[in-house]
């Protein structure tokens, strides 16, 4: 940070403020950041002041600040420089049920003058950001705890996020009201909805809602369904729990079909192993479903291996005249994990020595989440473990790449 050379004692009056490099934010925004306003009287500290001001905020990495003119109206120069673009995260608002998207957007706006779509990763704007909506909730006369926290990046989301939720009081989706489904698509919606309700509300960043309430839709080839008017009307709940209702309307556009499906081969699965098994091809309706299903056993070849945040990702290719769409599979594999503990619970005895035995996933070994899951499926000759079903947790821990695995088995009888 450089400050212009100017005197302890000297007394400037601002005619104008300055900003070069200050991209995307509006002159507005910058004046409100620096704390300085036209027709103001300042010296060495306000100027500093406002150069610090701004620093702190995250959203730039260097500023030299000069002057210009006379002592009786001068320009104050701000030369910005802006902050690393990988610092700068997407935000999410998760939960923020009583306030419309278009009320938070302007509320944020008047309250956090350096708001934006992107937030810094450092900084004081994530806390103003929080503190502006628990403001807003509170307005709307509702006692809630809003907490910001940042999301770490995923395979499908490979950059981090800012994230701001409700935690107090625990809002859960409660009824789903949507109105233009097609009798056909019915049956599929109120499946849809009955997975949802009851879950906690979240229409976050990684959350998926309008796919999850659309998938009727996505299964059969509305590649474009929306939901329009959406409302969110918030209700008392049990106590330390609000319901949330969900109304839209759908607007389901076009079917689609497939044109070209395209998977190039990996060392750990060939093109040819994915064209024999699967169930998408030229012509077909477009089924977010299918897809699925035919790109599971990629990730299962991947699971295997240690990979556990692998995801694939479908570059989709849309001819909006035609109504085709074509798809492109690539994965991003992530880094392998390896087992850090195994911990059993509900066996003993020969059963206990079989597991032992067999179990071949010990502390330092590739995680195989495939493995796991199929351990007893694949293992009946072992009687000893006949009477028992498995219920299987692993907790992965992408800072050091390891996982914890708990393994609590119940016999048949109780």
């Amino acid at each position: 940070m450089l400050m212009a050379a100017a005197s302890l004692s000297a007394q400037y009056t601002v005619k104008r403020m300055v900003f070069q490099g200050g991209a995307p934010y509006t002159q507005k925004q910058l004046e409100a950041a620096s704390g300085l306003a036209p027709g103001q009287k300042i010296g060495q500290k306000e100027m500093s002041d406002a150069a610090q001001h701004i620093m702190d905020s995250g959203a730039f990495g260097d500023i030299e600040m000069s002057l210009n003119g006379a002592a009786s109206g001068i320009d104050v120069i701000f030369k910005l420089k802006p902050a690393d673009p990988a610092t700068m995260l997407p935000v999410s608002f998760e939960n923020i049920a009583w306030l419309t998207p278009e009320e938070r957007e302007a509320g944020l706006k008047q309250r956090v003058p350096l708001y934006a779509d992107k937030l810094p990763a450092a900084g004081y704007l994530q806390q103003q950001v929080q503190d502006a909506l628990q403001e807003m909730v509170k307005a709307k006369g509702v006692n809630a705890k809003v907490e910001g926290f940042q999301k770490p990046s995923t395979p499908e989301r490979p950059t981090a996020a800012v994230a701001f939720r409700v935690t107090e009081p625990r809002l859960v989706l409660s009824n789903v009201k949507l109105t233009g489904v097609s009798a056909d698509l019915a049956p599929g919606e109120r499946k849809s909805i009955g997975q949802l309700v009851g879950t906690l509300f979240n229409e976050g960043i990684d959350s998926h809602l309008s796919d999850t309430l659309l998938s009727a839709y996505r299964n059969a080839g509305y590649v474009d369904a929306k939901l329009d008017n959406v409302s969110r009307t918030v209700a008392d709940g049990a106590t330390g729990s609000a319901n949330v209702t969900v109304a839209a309307q759908v607007v389901p556009g076009e079917p689609y079909r497939v044109a070209s499906i395209t998977w190039p081969g990996t060392a750990l699965f060939s093109a040819d192993d994915f064209a024999k098994g699967n169930k998408v091809h030229a012509g077909d309706t477009v089924s977010v479903a299918a897809l699925r299903e035919s790109y599971q056993p990629i990730l299962d070849a991947y699971h295997r291996q240690g990979y556990v945040d692998a995801a694939i990702v479908p570059a989709l290719k849309a001819d909006t005249a035609n109504h085709t769409v074509a798809y492109d599979l690539t994965i991003s594999p992530g880094q392998v994990y390896h087992v850090d503990s195994v911990h059993i619970t509900g066996l003993s005895g020969q059963a206990q020595k079989d597991f032992d035995a067999n179990w071949k996933l010990k502390a330092g070994a590739v995680w195989d989440s495939v493995y796991a899951e199929k351990f007893l499926q694949n293992n009946t000759a072992l009687r000893s473990l006949a009477p028992y079903t498995a219920k299987f947790d692993s907790v992965a821990h992408p800072e050091t790449h390891t996982v914890n695995v708990t393994i609590t088995f119940f016999a048949n009888n109780k």
